[in-house]
This record gives structure tokens, C-alpha cells and sequence, in this order.
């Protein structure tokens, strides 16, 4: 008797490539979401730092006005003020699910001033997280000079 030959793949070996598919899914899922939760703390970072120079250019601009930034640790938001005008109000979580204020270190203040010449007081550092636990510290000096340092978890 002759064997007839079969093309194609066995029940079983289709199973075993469908679970190492589920497998390797499941991990790169995984790794994905946290980079995307860094991703979204490094442009919250960058976000709050482009807006602080942008509050320095105004009162360098303008220089009869003082120009303010609220921090409202509560709300996870930050409003920035010309004068008593409210030019603009941020949230952190509009950028990225679980941003959140960790530090604000400004000599117990909660408000960054711009002098008329650019000047910033107090001068500080303000930490934010995600819900990783990764941190962006942005620092800045009486100059208004930022610097932002990031902790990846």
C-alpha cells in the first residue's frame, strides 16, 4: 500500500502557535501602555516647562504687567494669569490619564511670579508623576531657566 501524503498543519500545532501569538501579545500590551504613560509625563513635563517660558516672554514683552502661574495641587491644574486676566487653565490629566502634581516646591508658595524684566520668584522645582510612578522634575532658577530631569519607572 502507498501513503498518501498530506499537506498542511495538525489541529495541535495550530493551537500551540496561536498560544505563543496570545503570549507574546500579552507582554508587548504591557510594554506598550507603559510607554505610552511615560510618554504622556515627558509632554506634561515639556508642556508645563514651554508654558512657563511662555509667561517669561510676556512679562519681558509687555513689562507693565505681572504675569502669574496658579498651581491648584487639589485639581491637578495650573492657571496662568496676565494681570488679574486669565489667559489660560491647563489640567494635567487632559495630557495623559493619572498626571499629577507630586511637588510643588516654590517656599511653601503655590504661585510663580514673573517680574516685569522676566524674573521669576520664588524659584523651585515642581515634581510631577504618573501612575507608574515615573517623575519629571522641573527646576528653575530666579532667571526663569528650566530644567527638567526625568526618573523612568
Amino acid at each position: 500500500m502507498r501513503r498518501k501524503s498530506v499537506n498542511g498543519f495538525t489541529l495541535v500545532e495550530l493551537l500551540i502557535v496561536i498560544a505563543i501569538i496570545g503570549i507574546v501579545a500579552s507582554i508587548a500590551s504591557f510594554t506598550w501602555q507603559n510607554y505610552v504613560r511615560n510618554t504622556n509625563l515627558k509632554t506634561a513635563a515639556r508642556e508645563l516647562t514651554s508654558d512657563i517660558q511662555f509667561m517669561k516672554g510676556k512679562a519681558i514683552a509687555r513689562n507693565d504687567l505681572i504675569y502669574t502661574i496658579d498651581f491648584n495641587t487639589a485639581g491637578n491644574t495650573y492657571t496662568m494669569l496676565e494681570g488679574a486676566t486669565t489667559l489660560r487653565e491647563k489640567t494635567l490629566a487632559d495630557i495623559g490619564d493619572g498626571i499629577q502634581f507630586d511637588e510643588i516646591a516654590l517656599g511653601g508658595l503655590f504661585t510663580l511670579t514673573f517680574e516685569k524684566r522676566g524674573t521669576l520668584s520664588p524659584f523651585g522645582h515642581i515634581t510631577i508623576k504618573n501612575s507608574k510612578g515615573s517623575k519629571a522634575k522641573i527646576t528653575f532658577n530666579i532667571t526663569g531657566r528650566t530644567y527638567v530631569t526625568f526618573t523612568m519607572l
